[in-house]
């Protein structure tokens, strides 16, 4: 009986072993920091994301992003227009920030330089965003632009609890421009050369907005 009791206790044992040892792998393997360096010799999108080891686009970073993370990016000029279509938490936002406020230049040849669709708990800080302006498939750019996919669908937005600070935003539509999108925090930002208002928040309550 006590050999029995014995073989089930190392049983149970090396089982809680297996499993501790896959989620300690696991969680090692989605690093906390991202790394993009468009002006690194050695950055690809097929990297592992780390300093050593950069990616080359802003979006394969956010690609990759769970809650929590920082993405880092790195002097140079990104062509882009970033999409993001995912969420941070309340505890645990998602950060995309110019490395140790390095010149990072965000050109967009479309109508966004970031443009979120139902998006929550983000910063973006540090950057100069430019180009975003519409066109026939999209009436309203913005370096940093926010809808939904479809307004006339009640519960939709664009984007909630996201922090939008010191950013230099120039020659764009507008340098923010959201719609159905609330709880956001605008503040510190530079805008200047906008066709349309620096910052225009259609049917977007309890934002707020200061020092820009």
């Amino acid at each position: 009986m006590k050999n029995k009791m014995s073989h089930t206790k190392s049983l149970i044992v090396y089982f809680l072993a297996i499993i501790f040892v896959f989620v300690f792998c696991a969680k090692s393997e989605a690093p906390d920091i991202l790394y993009v360096d468009i002006n690194n010799v050695n950055s690809n999108d097929n990297n592992s994301g780390t300093e050593t080891e950069p990616l080359s686009t802003i979006q394969e970073a956010v690609d990759r992003a769970i809650a929590g993370n920082t993405i880092y990016v790195r002097e140079g000029t990104y062509n882009e227009t970033v999409q993001i279509k995912k969420s941070g938490t309340a505890d645990a936002i998602i950060v995309i920030k110019a490395y140790n406020n390095e010149h990072v230049v965000i050109n967009s040849s479309s109508y966004a330089c970031f443009n979120f669709v139902e998006a929550e708990y983000f910063e973006i800080s540090g950057f100069e965003l430019t180009g975003g302006h519409g066109g026939d498939a999209v009436a309203h750019g913005g370096g940093i632009r926010a809808r939904p996919i479809d307004e006339t669908v009640p519960g939709t937005f664009g984007c909630r609890n996201c922090i939008f600070s010191d950013n230099i935003m120039h020659d764009n539509d507008s340098g923010v421009w959201i719609v159905l999108s609330d709880h956001n925090l605008i503040k510190n930002n530079i805008i200047y050369n906008s066709g349309e208002a620096p910052i225009r928040l259609k049917h977007s309550p309890y934002n707020e907005v200061y020092n820009n």
